[in-house]
């Protein structure tokens, strides 16, 4: 395959669907932070987050943007969260294990289209809900860590939103960027002479969509396909690298991601095993 056509596809891919889907919600992510949504969420759920997650609540919001919008909206919101002094390190590196994950878009909506059954990519996404949960109270410390109140805007005008907006951009070249080079990795793995099952599980272990599009594409097990959602793929971990730049570690992140992936393909394969 022509490296010409490599990246016009990937530059379309990011041009049809990712700009789309991610810009406008990394966008509002800093406009509703920027209007003191993680205050307004703190106030209205503190005491169940704190008592289920023992995280500061000012993360609530993170949890919720990270579940809702989808990768890398929660690293993007932590990150923010952190800058304003609403959590410590420690707290921000744990909420970045559960709070980071593919939105419902993507689960119901791709899933959804490529493997012809919408309540597949549903099941899985609520499936993501449940052992994300499941994740952040097990790995949870024995007692709150008190943090600091989140520092607030002193001024909020119109000025918030041409902010919001160019601080935006860079963020979501490095997406696209990130997309174009590994269209490119996948492009050679395509190339690696082995069985459909192990290139399937290479994929997914490089690049969601592509690891996605090539398992409902051969039928391949379900089981990998829940792995491939929930590791995300190599590709979303350094957009979600560039979301942190440095600020904390992601060694949490790394391992939650593949313990939840390895959790969910053991429970879909015993799934079809015994069911």
């Amino acid at each position: 395959m022509a490296i010409n056509y490599i990246i016009t596809d990937a530059l379309r891919l990011c041009a049809e669907t990712l700009i789309p889907s991610i810009f406008p919600f990394m966008v509002l992510t800093k406009l509703l932070l920027a209007c003191g949504l993680d205050s307004m969420i703190k106030s209205v759920i503190k005491k169940p987050f704190e008592a289920i997650f023992h995280l500061n609540a000012n993360l609530a919001s993170a949890y919720i943007l990270g579940m809702i919008s989808g990768y890398p909206q929660g690293a993007y919101a932590i990150a923010e969260i952190y800058d304003k002094g609403g959590c410590t390190k420690d707290e921000a590196e744990r909420a970045l294990a559960f709070c980071n994950n593919t939105g419902p878009a993507f689960m119901i909506g791709a899933v959804g289209s490529l493997s012809g059954d919408v309540k597949l990519g549903r099941s899985l996404f609520f499936m993501q809900l449940g052992i994300t949960l499941l994740y952040g109270i097990l790995s949870r410390p024995k007692k709150l860590t008190e943090a600091d109140e989140i520092r607030k805007n002193d001024h909020i005008g119109f000025d918030i939103i041409p902010k919001a907006v160019t601080s935006s951009v860079i963020p979501m070249l490095n997406i696209c960027s990130f997309v174009v080079i590994f269209a490119l990795v996948c492009s050679w793995v395509s190339l690696i002479p082995v069985s459909t099952e192990i290139k399937a599980f290479i994929y997914s272990i490089i690049e969601i969509t592509n690891g996605v599009r090539f398992i409902c594409r051969k039928a391949i097990c379900i089981p990998l396909l829940g792995f491939t959602l929930f590791w995300s793929g190599m590709c979303v971990h350094m957009q979600t690298a560039a979301a942190v730049a440095g600020r904390f570690s992601m060694k949490r992140y790394y391992i939650a991601k593949a313990i939840q992936a390895t959790g969910v393909f053991l429970i879909l394969y015993l799934k079809n095993i015994f069911f």
